[in-house]
């Protein structure tokens, strides 16, 4: 959340503008850091995220609120972005995502898509 003193404000809004670009309906930003771990925590708009850079990515987006489901979800958008390329190095824990364990390594790795992704347009 936005208290950690890691967390940078900048880069979660750039983060999460980088997803609404992406993905439609998704909410704003709440300039907090508030909301971050909420629009994130079910893996469901990062697996639509990384479909939308590479299709197919993630086969199948679980609905269901179940939390292993949930975390099914964010194991999937990280082992796919590995595969588009993102370092590994740059990619952080599902815990990170789901139980909010570090939500500033989470914007960081979804800094790391959005370079990967502007790198592989550029090309």
């Amino acid at each position: 959340m936005a208290e950690q003193s890691n967390f940078d404000k900048q880069m979660a809004t750039d983060a999460m503008s980088f997803i609404r670009h992406h993905v439609r309906n998704f909410p704003e930003f709440d300039a907090n850091g508030n909301n971050v771990h909420d629009n994130l925590k079910d893996g469901r708009v990062l697996c639509k995220l990384i479909n939308k850079l590479e299709p197919g990515s993630v086969k199948m987006i679980n609905e269901d609120k179940m939390g292993f489901k949930r975390m099914q979800n964010i194991g999937n958008f990280l082992e796919a972005i590995v595969k588009y390329g993102v370092p590994k190095s740059d990619v952080c824990q599902t815990a990170d995502i789901y139980e909010i364990e570090n939500i500033a390594s989470a914007v960081g790795t979804l800094c790391a898509l959005e370079r990967k992704a502007q790198e592989k347009y550029r090309k």
